[in-house]
């Protein structure tokens, strides 16, 4: 008998196994689990598909001369109550001259212009001109309106540079340092309607012929050729020389102890001086409170009444309220009734 071969040990064994496996990179390659997190993935294969186009956007409708027309009459009956038909051209003489040349230079323009507009305008865009070319034909057809109209009376009398009403009221009009030239813009006018004698400007007020004229002259639209004005760089020196000529002063400021407007007497009150000068003062921070404490230059303090919740009104309506209440007054004593 063969003599039984020998048992080998497991500490001779172990490498002999070890040598037998393959390396670790073989197995991680045809190992079926996900690869290590320390190897680089797998690039995606490179596609020669080229990618999706975005969807088209949706088809706008095309903007034809007919469509403009149609915006523009439903504008003119929706917005502005006109009945397109009156624009047409035997109409004329009633939607007058301006409205109807703005019409037809809409529905009718010139040939480069339209193509221009046909071909780079969006319904938005048609939609816009519609409204703006609605809007100034309305405009313009309802001043036609109103200047041929017989029973409105919108227009001005013309005058002269020199020629002023023959109706004054002995009021002056003090204003002391307005910042706004549309505001006195807007007092001029009111004087002139109330008939005042003269308005004065003073301190930092814009004023004919000084800082801010041109926007007054452009707001009291021709009041300055029927109302006389002057400009004092002082407050107190116009106060002063206005008393020396006969003149009550009052100012209009919310106070303590200011008398409501409508409360005074002020045919009664006036009553043998030249008349009274009304002190409007700065749209923030009203008549000086220097002079309103110079009892001795000042005859008195008038407000108008609020119902509201707003302490003050603008200087351009406060003045006119005002000015309006002591001019019913005067020509109430003056007639023996009221005179409108």
């Amino acid at each position: 008998m063969l003599p039984a071969r020998p048992l080998l040990r497991p500490s001779l064994l172990r490498p002999a196994l070890l040598s037998l496996r393959p390396p670790p990179s073989t197995l991680a390659c045809t190992s079926k689990s996900k690869p290590p997190k320390f190897l680089p993935a797998r690039p995606r294969p490179f596609s020669s598909r080229p990618p999706k186009p975005p969807p088209p956007p949706p088809a706008e409708q095309p903007i034809t001369q007919a469509l403009r027309i149609s915006l523009l009459h439903a504008h003119l009956s929706v917005a502005h109550s006109i009945d397109p038909s009156l624009l047409s051209l035997s109409e004329v003489t009633s939607v007058g001259p301006e409205a109807y040349k703005t019409y037809t230079t809409y529905i009718a323009p010139k040939r480069d212009k339209l193509d221009g507009f046909l071909n780079n305008s969006t319904l938005l865009d048609a939609e816009k001109h519609a409204e703006r070319a609605s809007n100034q034909i309305a405009f313009l057809y309802k001043k036609h309106l109103a200047a041929t109209s017989p029973s409105i009376r919108n227009v001005d009398v013309p005058l002269a540079p020199s020629s002023a009403p023959s109706t004054r009221h002995p009021i002056v009009l003090l204003l002391d340092s307005l910042r706004s030239a549309q505001n006195v813009g807007s007092l001029l006018r009111s004087s002139d309607a109330a008939g005042l004698t003269e308005v004065v400007t003073t301190g930092i007020t814009p004023h004919i012929g000084g800082a801010g004229g041109p926007k007054v002259l452009k707001v009291s639209l021709g009041a300055e050729r029927s109302v006389p004005y002057r400009h004092v760089p002082s407050l107190f020196d116009a106060v002063r020389e206005l008393r020396g000529r006969g003149y009550k002063i009052v100012c209009l400021e919310t106070a303590e102890e200011a008398v409501g407007l409508y409360e005074v007497d002020w045919g009664g009150w006036i009553e043998g001086s030249a008349g009274v000068a009304l002190v409007l003062g700065n749209e923030v921070s009203g008549v000086d409170p220097l002079l309103l404490a110079a009892e001795e230059l000042i005859d008195g303090i008038v407000e108008i009444p609020m119902h509201g919740a707003k302490n003050s009104l603008n200087v351009a309506v406060a003045g006119p309220l005002a000015m309006f209440e002591i001019v019913r007054c005067l020509s109430h004593d003056e007639d023996g009734g009221r005179s409108y």
